[in-house]
């Protein structure tokens, strides 16, 4: 057999087929790509286009999952620049994702629950479905497959399990059974088991019990299967741009049966990797992080133990280790991991490929902190790129405070589409503001008895709207506009008034009164912390960080309102989202707001304080009833927006770190180290004893073992934002910052507090790709994780805006000579602000009576360049206008 080569010496393009025919190799001395029997196996880079290339980046390259195939034919066009495999051949994945839950269905002895669903194409390789047990470790069940055919039902496969575990998800293989209308069964139940549920008609197909149909209801289940497609894969090289693109033959032309429905075919690149442990360095990991469009940031670590993930963008780049950056545009990108590859799924046949020098460079979006210690600017930058850009601002108004805090003092992307949220989020007649989209509550516990197919139970949040007026205030401050502000004001008026008024908020503390929310166990979760039921007099919603402060931001609203004059006295109308109805609420004065927050600060005390536990309780339900299970996130946001006194404030920390846990220690700090035990008290499952204390969970949860839940001795990662915010206040910088270094120190081990389970001290994570309920909430769908690296911006450099400007009041450590932030945004220009401590080191106390405090203010923006330079005492805020 004779050798084919194509070489042109005019440039660095070469195409290349050796005496084996299929081989093939095609490079252009930016890309060389090569492969065999009709697979590219082979991706190597040189971005600089000298044709010196590095490693291989791949496994392979393909349309769907490669078949390799020695027919295949690799053939050069005429052109000389794109190679063309013809008749290669993959398997296409297919995949029915039905993961939503808002309840749990228990299949009871004797009983069968079930779900159907069609598979159009192809062939079905295996079905999970996703279980609860209810905190037990002993049930048992058996899932069986049925093919249903009209009235005929025909078993394909059938599998017992034992000793289920909560919220696994359980896995029956059906390898290669043809596409058609299946039935997946759960029976034969012992103990507690059951199937996670969705109120809602989302799939093909129907849930069951015992045979007869629930068409409003969906099983939570996957289905996974494989459709075999054959066709002309070709690649076309163009300078630094790769393109790759797939023309599926007609089925008619094969005599076979192979068949492919142009929706399903995906391109694939799978990368080497390690799916285990903690290592991000090794040679099997080939990329540092993922940069969108969008203004996110995905490090590797957060992909690790995780079985799948996703990440998307006009354009999405891959940051490489090895020298090369990728740049996919128009991106949708699945991820899917296995132990020794992580497969990029693409929609569509279609793809460009954009080769680029590695660069460190992640421009103005991303602010970037700095100070006199290099080492842990480094790792504190680290930390807020990997847990405050992570995840994005689609989140509902319960998260508006947090995002804000978060995001509106950058020039990140994601602060575009916060900014209009504030105008578009759904808010009722009565000034209710929704908090899950365009519905009123959240989405468990769920259960619809009249099949009209809205939630019988009143799951609203009652922090919804002290969320969307804190947020839509901080947003107004840092990017101050009258225009915005006329828009804004309807709205927050609004909700205002549903507090004020609907849930008794003038007479100074919020009463959540609907049914459901009466704070007693069995009763519905009322907020954030949505498995425990907090309500009535809800010690959370009324202080942690919304009502009090929330009636300080309504004063400030007011006030710009009159500066700006643009506002009539009943302010523009707002247009109640359920009705056609136009309101118009009236002004009410700052001096109404600031008195009232008065008021709600003793009410506050004398309903929630505990003097002989030298703690706030969580909340006091319609009985009277105080619950108390040491509430650590109550009371530091308490403390950190000053609703304590300072003796208060002395008891509560004597409290924290030195009382003990349930465990029987003094570890409330000490267990997890980068957050306090949500709780120091075990609130008890319903099947254990009730006493020293009673169970006190929502309808929704039966309770869990101490420490295996992060609402019951478990921890959550952001409650340290407000823990470091209240040391700083009240105990000093100094205080503040040594548990800011503790933080770090854990945050600098392996696994980068990201990741699936388990975390590098054996913690299991709460929720993210695959996860499940667990002790700790550290990333994945806690992005109010960011806060915490945020917190030196607000702690220790001083720096927050109102309406009034850029206030700066520094509080650095003794530790740090100097600190600072750029691409700081404020009133849409960019700058850099510095603050330095004047003071000898040897005396660098915050006692002493002179300028302690110089700061720097630099306007980087191009074209609107200055800088201001001022001295403040200790304690003195420097406001700035811009």
């Amino acid at each position: 057999m004779g050798v084919f080569k194509y070489f042109i010496i005019t440039g660095l393009l070469v195409a290349t087929m050796s005496a084996n025919a299929s081989q093939f190799v095609l490079e252009n001395g930016y890309f060389r790509v090569s492969g065999e029997d009709g697979v590219v196996t082979s991706l190597r880079f040189d971005p600089a286009g000298k044709g010196l290339y590095g490693r291989n980046h791949i496994i392979s390259l393909s349309v769907g999952n490669p078949v390799r195939d020695p027919n295949a034919k690799p053939e050069v066009d005429n052109s000389e620049h794109r190679l063309i495999i013809r008749s290669a051949k993959f398997t296409n994945p297919i995949k029915v994702d039905q993961s939503q839950a808002n309840f749990a269905q228990l299949c009871a002895p004797g009983t069968t629950i079930g779900q159907t669903f069609t598979i159009e194409h192809g062939f079905l390789q295996s079905v999970e479905a996703h279980i609860p047990t209810w905190h037990t470790t002993n049930s048992s069940a058996t899932l069986t497959l049925y093919r249903l055919e009209g009235n005929k039902k025909t078993r394909i496969a059938s599998q017992r399990y034992e000793n289920l575990v909560d919220g696994m998800w359980v896995e029956l293989k059906a390898p290669d059974a043809p596409a058609g209308t299946f039935l997946l069964e759960m029976s034969d139940v012992k103990g507690m088991a059951g199937w996670w549920s969705l109120g809602k008609d989302v799939v093909k197909g129907e849930a069951q019990v015992d045979g007869q149909p629930k068409p409003n209801e969906d099983r939570c289940f996957r289905v996974h299967g494989y459709e075999i497609g054959i066709g002309d894969f070709e690649i076309t090289l163009d300078g630094n741009r790769m393109h790759t693109r797939f023309v599926p033959a007609r089925h008619a032309d094969f005599d076979d049966g192979l068949s492919l429905s142009k929706d399903a075919i995906q391109t694939h690149i799978v990368f080497p990797w390690v799916k285990s442990g903690y290592d991000t360095t090794g040679e099997r990991i080939v990329f540092h992080h993922f940069l969108t469009s969008d203004g996110l940031y995905m490090p590797v670590h957060q992909f690790k133990r995780r079985p799948w993930s996703g990440v998307s963008g006009a354009w999405v780049l891959m940051s490489g280790r090895f020298g090369s950056d990728l740049k996919f545009p128009n991106a949708s990108i699945h991820l899917r991991f296995d132990e020794d590859s992580m497969t990029m799924v693409f929609p569509g046949g279609e793809r460009e490929i954009e080769l680029l020098p590695h660069s460190d460079e992640l421009g103005e979006q991303f602010p970037v902190f700095y100070s006199s210690n290099p080492k842990i600017d480094k790792v504190l930058n680290e930390f807020l790129l990997s847990h405050n850009f992570n995840f994005g601002v689609g989140t509902n108004p319960d998260w508006k405070d947090w995002h804000t805090l978060q995001l509106s003092w950058t020039a990140n992307r994601q602060c575009i589409w916060q900014r209009r949220q504030f105008l578009d989020f759904k808010i009722d007649s009565d000034g209710y503001v929704y908090c899950w989209g365009g519905d009123p509550g959240w989405p468990f516990p769920y259960k619809d008895e009249d099949n009209d197919g809205r939630n019988d139970y009143d799951t609203r949040h009652f922090t919804s709207n002290p969320c969307f007026i804190l947020g839509a205030w901080r947003e107004y401050c840092w990017n101050p506009d009258p225009e915005y502000l006329a828009k804004l004001m309807p709205r927050v008026r609004l909700a205002m008034e549903f507090m004020l008024k609907e849930m008794d908020g003038d007479k100074g503390i919020l009463i959540a009164k609907a049914p459901g929310h009466e704070g007693k166990d069995k009763c519905i979760g009322s907020n954030y912390w949505d498995i425990s039921p907090f309500g009535w007099k809800d010690a959370f919603t009324n202080a942690y960080y919304y009502y009090y402060p929330c009636l300080e931001a309504m004063a400030q609203l007011e006030e710009a309102c009159i500066r700006y004059q643009t506002l009539g006295s009943l302010g523009e109308k707002e247009t109640g989202s359920n009705e056609n109805e136009e309101i118009a609420i009236a002004p009410r004065t700052p001096y109404y707001y600031r008195r009232l927050a008065e008021i709600v600060r003793k009410s506050y005390n004398e309903t929630f304080w505990l003097d002989d536990k030298g703690r706030y309780s969580g909340c006091v339900d319609i009985d009277g009833v105080t619950h108390d299970y040491g509430f650590t996130y109550v009371n530091l946001t308490a403390m950190a927006h000053g609703l304590a006194d300072p003796d208060r404030v002395r008891r509560i920390y004597e409290w924290m770190e030195n009382g003990i846990s349930s465990s029987g220690k003094r570890d409330i700090y000490s267990r997890w180290v980068f957050a306090p035990r949500a709780c120091s008290i075990h609130i008890p499952r319903r099947d254990e004893p009730q006493d020293p204390v009673p169970s006190w969970w929502s309808m929704a949860w039966n309770g869990t073992a101490y420490d295996e839940q992060c609402q019951d001795g478990g921890a959550i990662l952001y409650t340290s934002f407000y823990d470091i915010l209240a040391r700083a206040r009240y105990l000093g910088a100094d205080n503040a910052w040594k548990r800011l270094m503790e933080i770090l120190k854990r945050y600098s081990e392996p696994d980068h507090l990201s990741g699936g389970s388990p975390l590098y001290r054996g913690e299991v994570t709460q929720g993210g790709p695959g996860g499940t309920a667990g002790s700790v909430g550290v990333e994945g769908e806690f992005p109010e994780s960011g806060l915490v690296p945020v917190s030196f911006l607000y702690a220790f450099l001083g720096i927050d805006a109102d309406i009034h400007g850029l206030k700066i009041k520094p509080n650095l450590p003794s530790a740090l000579r100097f600190a600072g932030v750029r691409n700081l945004r404020y009133n849409g220009l960019m700058y850099d602000i510095r603050v330095t401590n004047n003071a000898d080191p040897a005396k660098r106390t915050h006692r002493d009576d002179f300028s302690r405090w110089s700061i720097e203010i630099k306007c980087i923006t191009k074209g609107c360049e200055r800088v201001v330079r001022t001295c403040v005492r200790h304690g003195e805020t420097f406001v700035f206008k811009g």
